[in-house]
């Protein structure tokens, strides 16, 4: 805003991730490249994190100086630097930024062309790889200095290399500990995420685990919200589609495989291959895209069943604390009838590699095969009829777990991701019957939510999150394990349904 308000959040929210990123793990560290100067500085100057930012990569590019002349220059570089003002709408164009071609399923025939939509936000790709070639670049010079170091050290002092070259344990645990130690004085933007969203300051010193049904992700079996879960004595527990996968089985890299003429096939230099691979003659990308059976999106009531039109009266509460009571039976038990939904047909599989786009499979509403991405927002739905999903989250340590949550059905999703918080509330608040009441337990001590304590506790702290915090103990210092569950309670219908789509903890 005119304020300036929205880049300082983005400030906050970004070194609230570094710092996750640099105290995850015990083994490596990440060099960040980008983001917030002010962040960056900070982290640098009082914790030694190595920081940096790159250029556009456009220098020495040759530019497109005219429309019908850009075919003479290399393939990666075409389009990509118009400096002239006529041209610059000319460059912009849909078939030079973005290429896909649609396959038919029929044999190995040659795709048809045909048009996606883009995203007026979307980056094409040649910018995209002049970026890549840019990070590449740097990775490069850095191995060269290795490499400097490496020959003129063994020259002087003999071989092998000395040990503090190659082990760089210490180097870590200094960074990460000078960034557990960091002050609101030195690096104040992830300490001020307590004010705008009500995050405990303690998370800008610990590393959050988590979980997820959000796809790709890495080693997604073991990341999923469903390894978590814990199934009751009769083995109820999340209950997965049955879609069809039109791409189970399929050889991916023989659609994927070709490389326009004049483009460089980095799979050759990696391999050194004898024979050169198959190059198109006309314009094409890599990902194919591949038009397939339409098929009927299936809503949540479809999903779930139909839902008996009961209704109970919650409990009022007079103060603006949750209602809490330990229930006489002693376990919080998984119940029939929670769903993963909204995820692709093989979501244990989907880690965003190459090999894994047969097995990961395309969503029930998508229209095209080898979309050339996995991303699906998966999340665990219940409603009133579904009882208790319970969950096991290991080794809390300072005391903090917390849900990300979306309320209502995917076609009835309140707006919260495009508005503030009041505004937030107030869209959602139309949408939960005066009867929504949300339950969750810590350790089988039930806490329960009527509809003005839920709307109070969530909070919004980014496009498409809804955030709800359901243990927040400062005095916890020792690592244990938590059992946490939830339910939905007081009204049925799609409007009351919630999905679970990811678990945060430390």
């Amino acid at each position: 805003n005119k304020e300036g308000k929205g880049d300082e959040f983005s400030a906050q929210l970004f070194d609230f991730f570094a710092r996750q990123a640099l105290l995850a793990g015990t083994s490596h560290l990440p060099f960040l490249w980008g983001g917030n100067f002010h962040v960056l500085r900070n982290l640098h100057q009082y914790a030694d994190v190595d920081v940096g930012q790159l250029g556009n990569g456009l220098f020495g590019v040759p530019e497109t100086t005219k429309e019908e002349l850009a075919y003479t220059l290399p393939w990666a570089s075409q389009y990509l630097k118009c400096e002239k003002d006529q041209l610059k709408t000319a460059c912009r164009k849909e078939e030079y930024q973005f290429q896909s071609r649609c396959w038919t399923g029929e044999g190995s025939a040659t795709p048809q062309l045909d048009r996606i939509p883009i995203l007026p936000t979307a980056v094409g790709w040649r910018m995209q790889q002049a970026k890549a070639y840019t990070a590449a670049y740097n990775l490069l010079a850095a191995l060269l200095d290795a490499m400097d170091t490496w020959s003129e050290r063994t020259i002087y002092e003999g071989q092998p290399l000395t040990d503090e070259y190659w082990h760089i344990g210490e180097y870590i645990t200094n960074i990460r500990e000078k960034v557990k130690a960091l002050t609101e004085e030195d690096a104040p933007h992830c300490f001020q995420l307590e004010k705008s969203i009500k995050l405990p300051n303690r998370l800008c010193r610990n590393a959050l685990k988590g979980r997820t049904e959000y796809t790709p992700r890495a080693n997604p079996m073991e990341t999923s919200i469903r390894s978590i879960v814990v199934p009751s004595e009769t083995g109820a527990t999340v209950a997965e589609t049955n879609e069809m996968n039109p791409l189970e089985g399929m050889a991916v890299d023989e659609f994927v495989d070709n490389v326009p003429a004049g483009e460089v096939d980095p799979l050759e230099l990696l391999h050194l291959e004898k024979n050169l691979r198959l190059r198109e003659r006309y314009l094409g990308r890599r990902w194919l895209r591949t038009t397939s059976r339409t098929r009927d999106n299936k809503n949540i009531s479809q999903w779930l069943g139909s839902l008996p039109d009961k209704k109970s009266s919650p409990k009022g509460n007079e103060n603006d604390r949750p209602l809490q009571r330990r229930l006489e039976d002693p376990s919080i038990r998984t119940s029939n009838g929670w769903q993963l939904l909204h995820s692709l047909p093989g979501n244990d599989n989907c880690d965003g590699t190459l090999a894994s786009t047969a097995s990961c499979g395309v969503s029930p509403s998508s229209s095209c095969y080898l979309e050339g991405h996995q991303g699906a927002r998966g999340g665990i739905w219940g409603d009133d009829t579904t009882g208790w999903l319970n969950m096991k989250v290991t080794e809390m340590e300072c005391g903090y777990v917390a849900l990300n949550l979306e309320i209502g059905g995917r076609k009835v999703r309140h707006r919260a991701a495009n508005v503030r918080k009041l505004e937030s509330e107030r869209l959602l608040s139309n949408k939960l019957p005066d009867e929504f009441v949300f339950e969750y337990s810590v350790d089988n001590v039930v806490s329960t939510l009527d509809k003005p304590q839920f709307l109070e506790r969530l909070e919004y702290p980014v496009p498409g999150m809804t955030l709800l915090t359901l243990v927040n103990d400062e005095a916890s210092t020792t690592a244990k394990d938590v059992s946490i569950g939830v339910r939905v309670r007081g009204c049925s219908g799609v409007e009351c349904q919630v999905g679970v789509t990811h678990v945060y903890w430390c």
